[in-house]
């Protein structure tokens, strides 16, 4: 199981994500670990960006969305196969939202599927 971290920083109007570029073996569990500076971001989504995808509690839908409570969340995902011998880079947004009209803050970080060894 792979743990990656959100922080969403509303103050600064940022978002972290570490590791940045993260490794995992296809069909691995993946935790991320979702938390904010306050209570603004109430709501984390996952938007994928290629035909790969996660599996979110069982569905592979493009995109997965979460509130968060008192400014944390757990989601857990599974990654996607690929083929033997290949790897697969999977590009998503990660976007917190905010109430009172306020855009998102959002990232794009990567994660490189490899073949189970």
């Amino acid at each position: 199981m792979r743990v990656i971290h959100v922080y969403f920083d509303a103050a600064q109007n940022s978002v972290t994500v570490l590791p940045a570029a993260e490794v995992v073996f296809a069909g691995d569990q993946v935790v991320w670990e979702v938390s904010a500076t306050d209570h603004s971001i109430a709501q984390v989504e996952f938007e994928g960006k290629k035909k790969t995808k996660f599996s979110f509690g069982g569905s592979t839908k493009a995109s997965h969305s979460q509130k968060l409570v008192k400014g944390k969340t757990q989601i857990h995902g599974v990654a996607p196969p690929v083929n033997r011998g290949t790897s697969a880079r999977y590009e998503y947004t990660v976007r917190g939202t905010r109430g009172k009209g306020k855009p998102p803050i959002e990232l794009d970080p990567v994660i490189i599927i490899v073949p189970p060894e």
